[in-house]
């Protein structure tokens, strides 16, 4: 047994293509780097860590929306359903083989609800390992991964390529919390470890996804360009009110996950992150709720419900207006 610090990972990643439905192409950058010594664990007789290499990779994937297998609109169990296919490149240090990671993944990734990945993903070696070369090469690759592993190939795998299954399941809380458990399993590979992997952790986000607070609901806030798209002139609303300028009608409700779709949306000029507050239809409407848009397409927008209002419930007809500020 040994504890301590493995290899840290650090990365960027860059959108450079999203359509309205959600699909995008991004490209990423990462390293990882070796926080331990394996000179130090060999002179204490304890497993390694890790194979001492640092490894950087260029890479790339394209997430491909699938929409809802339910067709329940947003909110649905398995709407925001993505087919996830990446690849790319890493160089590794002290003689270790060059390699391709790729992965296939079917996932649904949303602001609140249900999340799951299911897939595969796997390395390809590039055979360019220094210690394929010779004979004496690879009994030293041998004696070290026997030394570091139990000769389990966990570290100093000569031109390891392998394949493995992936799956994850989680819950997003909110939009700035959510929690996820999964597995891995390998099918196949070349000089590398035949093991099952766990893990579970947690994702934290910040910039104020969940909105306003719902003790400060009357609080100043901009949400949106004063009279984008609606060809109106807007008048200061007495103390007190809150002004609007876009009106549209709910189109479909999800209870279970407090998100609502409305018949606007980006050539409406309504972007991510603006407020609708929603009202009962009639003469005298009554404030019900106040959501946020979380996805966008060019004629729809789903919501998600931040505040309630009153106890009434929202519905398919419900008009949502879309805030400009409020005191």
């Amino acid at each position: 047994n040994t504890t301590g610090l493995g290899d840290q990972l650090l990365g960027a990643a860059y959108r450079v293509w999203k359509n309205d439905s959600g699909s995008s192409i991004t490209g990423q950058v990462q390293v990882s780097i070796p926080a331990y010594s394996n000179s130090s664990n060999a002179a204490s007789n304890t497993p390694y860590l890790g194979d001492g290499s640092t490894d950087f990779t260029l890479g790339s994937f394209g997430e491909f929306s699938l929409g809802s297998l339910s067709g329940d609109g947003p909110g649905s169990a398995l709407q925001d359903l993505y087919l996830e296919v990446g690849g790319g490149a890493t160089f590794r240090s002290n003689g270790f083989s060059s390699a391709i990671p790729y992965s296939l993944i079917l996932k649904r990734d949303a602001p609140q609800g249900i999340l799951f990945q299911a897939g595969i993903m796997g390395q390809a070696s590039l055979k360019n390992d220094q210690f394929s070369n010779s004979l004496s090469g690879q009994i030293q690759a041998f004696n070290e991964s026997l030394r570091g592993a139990a000769g389990s190939y966990l570290v100093n795998g000569v031109n390891s390529s392998w394949i493995q299954m992936h799956g994850q399941l989680g819950y997003a809380i909110n939009p700035l919390l959510k929690i996820n458990g999964g597995a891995r399993y390998p099918l196949s590979g070349n000089y590398a470890p035949l093991g099952l992997s766990i893990f579970a952790g947690a994702e934290f986000g910040f910039g104020g996804e969940e909105g306003p607070n719902p003790d400060q609901r009357d609080t100043p806030i901009e949400t949106a360009p004063k009279a984008v798209g609606s060809g109106k002139k807007i008048t200061k609303a007495p103390q007190g009110y809150v002004e609007y300028d876009l009106e549209s009608t709910v189109t479909s409700v999800n209870d279970q996950f407090y998100v609502v779709k409305i018949a606007l949306g980006k050539s409406d000029g309504v972007k991510v992150g603006h407020y609708f507050d929603l009202f009962t239809a009639g003469d005298q409407p009554q404030r019900l709720a106040r959501g946020r848009v979380t996805h966008i397409k060019s004629g729809e927008s789903a919501l998600s419900i931040v505040n309630y209002f009153t106890d009434l419930p929202i519905e398919v007809g419900t008009v949502a207006k879309r805030v400009l500020s409020s005191e």
